[in-house]
């Protein structure tokens, strides 16, 4: 009988893939600035193991935070070079999930046989998503476009991004080019007004 685990996110509906690390990697490279980030995130964590896994510091803990309410099994993401916080990962009995994501698993193939979902969901919360729409200008709101090709005539775009965050709503970065390879890197909203930096998301 095949079994499958539900995965819901608190931003994305999907699944995601991670790659294990090696738990027995204690603290391997990993800056101090990244434990201090970890201690403000998740007071009184316990049960506390550190392992790399490329650019992140990965780390298990259990806490019983007052975004859990009960002692949990936890995963966090942060990068090694910045101790920014990415991503955790933790626990949830099926019947605790969302109605709108327990409805949306019922409706899907896999709630059927030869499907059997276990009576564990692991919940992903990510500060933010990240789409590339590479020089694709059409991507990019009208007002955008247009303030880009008023006020940079002789500039190429040469990259556009889409930040979709938690805190700090959605946004777009679009990287131009001028003639003399010099870039500049310009913010828009969702309507496409200019904004004046990049919005601080890393809660």
């Amino acid at each position: 009988m095949k079994q499958i685990k539900l995965t819901t996110a608190a931003l994305l509906c999907g699944i995601f893939v991670f790659t294990s690390c090696d738990k027995h990697n204690n603290g391997n490279n990993i800056d101090n600035a990244v434990y201090a980030a970890f201690e403000r995130e998740f007071p009184g964590a316990t049960d506390v193991s550190w392992s790399t896994n490329g650019n992140y510091a990965v780390v298990s803990f259990d806490w019983n935070g007052s975004r859990s309410g009960n002692d949990t099994d936890y995963t966090a993401w942060f990068e090694k070079n910045t101790a920014k916080f990415m991503m955790h990962e933790h626990d949830m009995s099926f019947p605790s999930i969302p109605q709108t994501v327990k409805t949306a698993f019922e409706e899907s193939s896999y709630s059927k046989s030869p499907w059997v979902h276990e009576d564990e969901v692991d919940v992903i919360k990510r500060i933010y998503t990240k789409t590339d729409y590479n020089r694709n200008s059409s991507k990019l709101p009208a007002e955008a476009l247009n303030f880009i090709q008023t006020n940079y005539q002789n500039y190429g775009i040469d990259d556009i991004e889409y930040y979709e965050t938690a805190s700090k709503g959605n946004f777009y970065s679009v990287e131009i080019e001028g003639s003399h390879d010099n870039d500049i890197e310009l913010y828009f909203d969702t309507e496409g007004n200019k904004m004046e930096s990049k919005p601080d998301f890393i809660d």
